[in-house]
């Protein structure tokens, strides 16, 4: 049985399955995608074992840094090394992927 409520958006207030975003611990409308006020930890539990969380869209040539464990599209860094978002620790790749994903990161995904 899935969690329902109202949306607390004054331009909402829609009855809905609300989603938990599990990188900020808040949850979310699913109809006007707002962030829902005074949600209990207990309920936001519940959501996380119910599964109703936001899925992560996987992003093409995304790559999992071994330090932070994010999993994102890597940035070349000022010593032309393709280096991690968040952490800004070097990538470990073969030359023929990094080459495909220098392309993609100067074409800023345009062809995704």
């Amino acid at each position: 049985m899935a969690f329902i409520t109202n949306c607390t958006t004054k331009g909402c207030r829609k009855e809905m399955q609300p989603y938990l975003n599990p990188l900020t611990n808040e949850v979310h409308c699913s109809e006007c995608d707002a962030p829902i006020a005074n949600i209990p930890v207990f309920t936001k539990n519940l959501m996380k074992t119910l599964g109703q969380v936001k899925k992560s869209a996987k992003v093409a040539f995304s790559i999992r840094c071994t330090k932070c464990k994010v999993e994102a599209l890597p940035k070349i860094s000022d010593t032309n090394k393709l280096v991690c978002v968040s952490c800004n620790s070097p990538l470990n790749i073969s030359k023929i992927y990094e080459n495909q994903v220098r392309e993609v990161i100067k074409k800023g995904n345009q062809d995704l």
